[in-house]
């Protein structure tokens, strides 16, 4: 008679040796259990991170640099040249931290009224940027700064002139100044957050690391807020400072316990002092920005932010956290 056997209802075993395994376990040639192996491969795996492909951007930025380069080149070849201006004489005209790009004229061909670049006969070592004020003879030019009170002690000819202005930046000769203390800071954080072996690491590293680069630069070069004392009149009962701001933001300058002027790049102010009895005049200097500005720079200053929360930082593959997914797949024996 034929029957139906029962579904074992106890623990499966192991051949020979009576110890329960796992229902659905197997193991491989080697002895070492199937899920074991899984672990141990999910643990040498490389960890795998959803990014944003940076290489749109580097290629972007590889082309401007190019053109950059090719666009100075070719400017280098044809007699161009550019200068960093780091004195305030010309005025709001070409204020401290302008770039000053000219090219080759004849001294002939120059007019009253003009911008030039020049090397002083006195001054072999050193090129001022110079309105030209006077044309003596047909050979010969003279020179004065827009905010000198008087004309330059020489007369040039053509072997001192090195060109007329032909494009005045202002501001892009900070940029010139900084870049150099950028570029070796970006790639110092770089190289130093490349160190970091998770992915959101390095990117919270880079970007906390490049705001302290620009932060650092800022306070080296100072390019934002700053004025310069010309002179001090006494043409009058009393005496007055002549003070010329040669930062980039607009500015505040004032005698302690007296008047203020409200400047901005280049331009030049007046302050009357109080006779000081042989002591010294203590000027102050601040920023003075309206709100539009001072919103502005709060945008510049939340970039950082900004960033991480548009573009946001790497988050590891959930097969980074092997526990949770050895649990949850193969469970425990």
């Amino acid at each position: 008679m034929s029957g139906s056997h029962a579904a074992v209802t106890g623990p499966a075993t192991t051949a020979g040796t009576g110890r329960p395994r796992a229902l659905g376990g197997s193991r491989s040639s080697s002895g070492t259990p199937a899920r074991e192996q899984w672990s141990a491969a999910v643990e040498s795996a490389p960890t795998r991170v959803h990014r944003r492909p940076l290489l749109p951007l580097v290629v972007f930025l590889v082309v401007v640099l190019a053109v950059l380069l090719a666009a100075l080149a070719g400017a280098a070849s044809s007699g161009a040249r550019w200068f960093d201006v780091q004195t305030p004489s010309m005025g709001t005209a070409a204020p401290v931290g302008s770039l000053v790009v000219t090219r080759p004229v004849a001294i002939e061909r120059l007019r009253v009224g003009d911008v030039v670049s020049f090397t002083p006969p006195t001054e072999r070592g050193e090129t001022y940027t110079h309105r030209v004020v006077e044309h003596p003879t047909p050979d010969t030019v003279r020179t004065r700064g827009d905010i000198n009170g008087a004309e330059d002690p020489w007369t040039l000819h053509q072997s001192d002139v090195v060109g007329r202005a032909a494009l005045i930046m202002p501001g892009v000769g900070w940029v010139f100044r900084a870049l150099p203390l950028l570029v070796i800071g970006a790639l110092a954080v770089w190289a130093g957050s490349s160190l970091l072996r998770r992915p959101d690491h390095r990117s919270a590293a880079r970007v906390l690391g490049v705001s302290l680069v620009v932060a650092v630069t800022g306070a080296v070069i100072r390019p934002f807020v700053a004025a310069t004392l010309v002179e001090t009149t006494t043409n009058t009962d009393r005496p007055v400072a002549v003070v010329v701001s040669t930062g980039l933001l607009p500015t505040t300058v004032s005698v302690e316990g007296g008047p203020s002027v409200h400047l901005h790049a280049g331009e030049v102010g007046r302050l009357p002092l109080a006779p000081s009895g042989g002591s010294a005049h203590h000027l102050m200097v601040g920023i003075d920005l309206d709100p539009i500005g001072w919103a502005v720079c709060l945008a510049v200053a939340a970039l950082p932010l900004l960033w991480c929360l548009v573009v946001g930082l790497p988050r590891p593959h959930p097969l980074g956290d092997t526990a949770r997914t050895d649990d949850a797949i193969g469970g425990t024996a």
